[in-house]
């Protein structure tokens, strides 16, 4: 199965190249205001456009999946996932190299949910005490781009993602949105 992301507005002038998924832009739409983001109990800060999506979906064992979404008109969308483990003890503080172990399994199954993707970058990061892997995904042929990056901290799993053309790589709104993230622990 191939994934893709499809976007297409009339206000933006969006339009898909045919049968790839990745936007064509007509022209720039304006810049959309950020703003900041606190998760419940401060557990988390980002920051997001406004008119972003969010999803809360209660889990099984307890615990509760967020989602942010923003898509720009035609360039990037960006997604921010926070999955939190209250009342699941399968996941509490485990030995460094078991959560590097983890964190690479994460990585390996982004990797599967796009057949062909290439990895142009990745490795361990930190933010504050919480350890977190990040990469750099050439997919849809090299057409596209998947930057994420994952952090894994006994309190939950937090994901962002920028996907973008890979001319967009670049853009300051992906790096706005990923540098932004701020953890509790």
């Amino acid at each position: 199965m191939r994934r893709r992301v499809f976007v297409a507005t009339a206000a933006a002038g969006a339009a898909l190249l045919p049968g790839r998924g990745i936007p064509q832009a007509r022209a720039q739409a304006p810049a959309p205001a950020w703003e900041d983001i606190v998760g419940p109990g401060g557990l988390y800060r980002l920051r997001m456009p406004k008119g972003y999506r969010f999803l809360a979906n209660p889990r099984p064992d307890g615990g509760t999946l967020r989602q942010y979404t923003f898509t720009f008109a035609d360039r990037v969308l960006l997604d921010f996932m926070v999955t939190d483990f209250v009342g699941n003890e399968a996941h509490l503080p485990a030995p460094p190299a078991e959560l590097a172990k983890r964190l690479v399994a994460i990585q390996g199954g982004m990797e599967k949910s796009w057949p062909g993707a290439t990895v142009l970058e990745q490795g361990p990061i930190q933010l504050g005490a919480v350890p977190g892997r990040r990469f750099v995904l050439g997919v849809e042929q090299g057409r596209g781009v998947l930057s994420a990056r994952v952090y894994f901290s006994p309190k939950a799993l937090y994901v962002q993602v920028a996907h973008a053309p890979a001319g967009a790589r670049q853009d300051p709104a992906i790096a706005l949105f990923m540098d932004s993230l701020s953890l509790a622990g």
